[in-house]
Formats: structure tokens, C-alpha cells, sequence
């Protein structure tokens, strides 16, 4: 009871203290409210100049939104839309046409970095086996692996991206350096032995196995593109095994000796 009583005594104040929390913003979110009734036109003179800096250069230039008419969803509609664009304002810019160029530039700069790489490859090969028949089959062997891992990615739906782009150049010095183990067992054996009977393949494949072990738990990854970038390792490193342990080997068989 008297718990009871205390509160009530205290009844006029905790009304007090409760309409002064319910109502403590009311006067700022009536003013707010007025203002919004009584909004009148919008110019450049009556918007903050943080804002407007934004869109009027100080040379007096303004800036001008583009906006597609379909989503942008594909590489070719970014493209088609950055071309159209770009047709009419050479000088435009946004994220769209940086996401665009920044493709071009990798892809360019993979290409550049695939043909360094295949230069330093043949004159690595050239240099360590000093015959062109020879150097003919090793990279024979590695433009044949790339040709059945292109033909494995269409299989599987894979595509290059910007991630397993990076494989290119990875595959050329992995499929030589099998390809010339192979080409050094054959010269050794001078056709006594086959070189598909000697521990050079079965080292070979051991080697490529470790490979895929290591690059192939990339496909776990939840990132879409680092998985695909294990996915087209492992097809790689498989091409490359074919090529070179059982194309290869045929072919040194078969030829003329040199």
C-alpha cells in the first residue's frame, strides 16, 4: 500500500517528465513541417554549396547525369552503353566507362603478359635444348594443352575473368617445363627405351598432382572468381598432362631421329 501511495504522490511528476520526452523535438519537427508546406521554386542560389559544387564546375561547366535505358546487367550491354555514350561525349566519365576500360586494360595486359611469357618460354627452351625439332615439340606440346583447356572451359561454361585470366601465363610454364623433362629422358634413352616406359612420366604426373592439390582447393573458395580460377588451374595442369605424357611422347616416337 504504501508503494502504491508513493507512486501516486509521484503521479504528477512522471507525467510531467514523460510528456517532456514525447514532446521535447515537437517544436523543431513542426518548424521542419512548416517549412516543407511552405517550400517555394528550387535554384542553384537557394541549394547548400556543398551541393551545388557537386554538379557546377567553377569554370560554370555542369555536370550531367547519363542513365541507360536497360540494365546494365552483361559486359555487353556496359559496353554498348560506354560506346553510345562515348560516341557523342568523347569526354565522359563514370563508373561504367572505368569498369569498362579497366576490363580493356586487363585484358590487354594479359595478352601482353601471355606473349612475354611464351618469348621468355622459347628462349628458355631454346637455350636448354638447342634443337629446333625439339623446341618445335615442346611448344607444340604447351600450345596443344592451352588449345584443350580453351576446349575443357566451353565443356564446363568457364570464361575468363579477372581472376583466372591469370592462368595463361601459369599454364606455359607449367606445360614446359613437363614437356622438356620428357624431351631430355627421349634424348637419353636414343630410342633404346620408350620414354613412356622410363620414371620420367610417372615423376611427371606426380609433380602435376601436387599441382592440382594446391591450386585445386582454390575451387573451394566461396569467392565466385577465385573458384573459377582453381577450377581453370586444375583443367590446366590436366591438359598439360595429356599433352605431354601422351601426345608428346607418341610424337618423339614417331618422328625421324635427329
Amino acid at each position: 500500500a504504501r508503494t502504491i501511495a508513493r507512486r501516486l504522490d509521484r503521479a504528477p511528476e512522471l507525467a510531467a517528465e514523460l510528456g517532456e520526452a514525447w514532446f521535447r523535438w515537437w517544436p523543431q519537427a513542426l518548424a521542419r513541417t512548416r517549412a516543407l508546406v511552405q517550400a517555394g521554386p528550387v535554384t542553384a542560389d537557394t541549394l547548400p554549396a556543398a551541393l551545388v559544387a557537386r554538379y557546377v564546375a567553377e569554370d560554370g561547366r555542369h555536370k550531367l547525369d547519363i542513365l541507360p535505358a536497360e540494365p546494365l546487367a552483361t559486359a555487353d550491354a556496359r559496353r554498348g552503353f560506354v560506346d553510345a555514350v562515348l560516341a557523342a561525349a568523347p569526354d565522359a566519365a563514370g563508373n561504367v566507362v572505368q569498369t569498362v576500360r579497366a576490363a580493356d586494360l586487363v585484358a590487354r595486359a594479359m595478352v601482353e603478359a601471355t606473349l612475354y611469357a611464351l618469348a621468355g618460354v622459347t628462349l628458355v627452351v631454346t637455350l636448354v635444348l638447342r634443337r629446333p625439332r625439339d623446341v618445335a615439340a615442346v611448344l607444340g606440346a604447351v600450345l596443344l594443352a592451352a588449345a584443350l583447356t580453351v576446349g575443357a572451359m566451353a565443356v564446363f561454361g568457364l570464361a575468363f575473368n579477372f581472376a583466372n585470366v591469370i592462368v595463361l601465363p601459369l599454364l606455359l610454364g607449367v606445360g614446359v617445363d613437363a614437356a622438356i623433362h620428357v624431351v631430355v629422358r627421349h634424348r637419353e634413352a636414343a630410342g633404346a627405351t620408350r620414354v613412356d616406359a622410363t620414371s620420367t612420366p610417372r615423376a611427371v604426373f606426380a609433380s602435376a598432382l601436387t599441382t592440382i592439390a594446391s591450386f585445386g582447393t582454390l575451387m573451394l573458395s566461396p569467392h565466385a572468381g577465385t573458384a573459377s580460377m582453381g577450377l581453370l588451374l586444375t583443367l590446366a595442369v590436366i591438359a598439360s598432362l595429356v599433352s605431354v605424357l601422351v601426345v608428346l611422347p607418341v610424337w618423339l616416337e614417331r618422328r625421324t631421329p635427329s
